[in-house]
């Protein structure tokens, strides 16, 4: 078990079943475009420290690659969102290694056995509104068998990628990563080459 010092009390809104990815080491990229409600600068990574906060999307499992399907098919999560005053478990807890804004497709084509994501969703993403162009983040995940509990409440809804947590979310925990320090620092090595 690890030591995270410096938790962050703020949550990244990824999708359910990349979370499963993410917590079975099946993945350790992030590639977003962001939220309607991204505000006026849109998005970006602007923390690089966050726990993972899985959303229910009802078509995301149309949206993944088909060789991934069966590797994520029985998602943890539950599978529609959570009502006002509904319990909310997060224990997985993310770090960016490398962060940058890609503008070329053909370097977006070299991420694509790193998610689980299809080629039609990702190039959706990559095209939409004028520039042509994604976030990538390659992020560390931990797990802790000390989950921050919280119950869901309106400020947690809406289409954006960030969300402030309660205070309790920067209280001490232990966490294990989900890849060990060699699988990982390959995985690195390899996504350097690529960028």
């Amino acid at each position: 078990m690890n030591r995270i010092f410096g938790l962050s009390a703020v949550a990244f809104k990824e999708w359910s079943l990349i979370c499963d990815a993410l917590a079975a080491g099946i993945q350790s990229v992030i590639l977003r475009k962001g939220g309607i409600a991204e505000g006026q600068r849109g998005f970006y990574f602007k923390h690089d420290r966050f726990w993972l906060y899985p959303t229910q999307f009802h078509t995301q499992k149309a949206l993944i690659s088909s060789a991934s399907m069966n590797q994520v098919a029985a998602s943890r999560y539950q599978e529609t969102s959570p009502d006002i005053g509904e319990p909310i478990l997060l224990d997985l807890f993310a770090t960016i290694e490398r962060k940058k804004k890609i503008d070329h497709w053909e370097t977006v084509k070299k991420l694509e056995n790193f998610h689980i994501w299809n080629e039609e969703i990702i190039r959706e993403r990559f095209n939409y509104e004028k520039n042509s162009s994604l976030w990538f983040a390659f992020i560390r995940v931990y797990r802790t068998e000390n989950p921050l509990f919280l119950q869901m409440n309106r400020s947690f809804q809406g289409c954006r990628s960030w969300i402030k947590l309660p205070d309790e979310a920067e209280r001490d925990r232990a966490f294990h990563p989900i890849l060990s320090d060699e699988k990982f620092a390959k995985l690195l090595t390899a996504i350097e080459q690529i960028l």
